[in-house]
């Protein structure tokens, strides 16, 4: 994801969270999860390419950027950016991922993560 460039009449109108890509908020957040929360996470680097089905028996679609467990719970995290869609094969992931007991979120913003936290109990 590149750089914007931005001009505006009131800097004080600028939101930066629409400038902060998701590869750097999964960052962010993989980093404070295994600091903050004794649970262990990590990036699931699957390869999506537009228009091209990559699953097969090992990998399914729509699986989601962050992985991880805390206290033998799986959970599953799916980073957008404020404006970002959900595609119908994260949708059906996340359908399955809960039958199966696992908990997945889908979050925007740091500031989601940090309310995730809390409102688990995770820290």
């Amino acid at each position: 994801m590149g750089t914007k460039a931005v001009l505006l009449d009131k800097p004080e109108a600028l939101d930066l969270k629409e400038f902060v890509s998701e590869k750097y908020l999964q960052n962010q957040i993989i980093e404070y999860l295994n600091a903050a929360t004794g649970g262990m996470f990590w990036q699931n680097d699957s390869i999506g390419i537009k228009g091209r089905k990559r699953q097969n028996r090992y990998r399914p679609n729509g699986v989601a950027d962050i992985l991880g467990v805390i206290d033998g719970h799986s959970i599953a995290i799916e980073v957008k950016a404020p404006k970002g869609k959900i595609l119908q094969s994260q949708i059906t992931f996340a359908e399955k991922f809960r039958r199966s007991g696992g908990s997945y979120y889908v979050v925007r913003s740091f500031e989601d993560i940090s309310e995730l936290v809390k409102i688990n109990g995770w820290i």
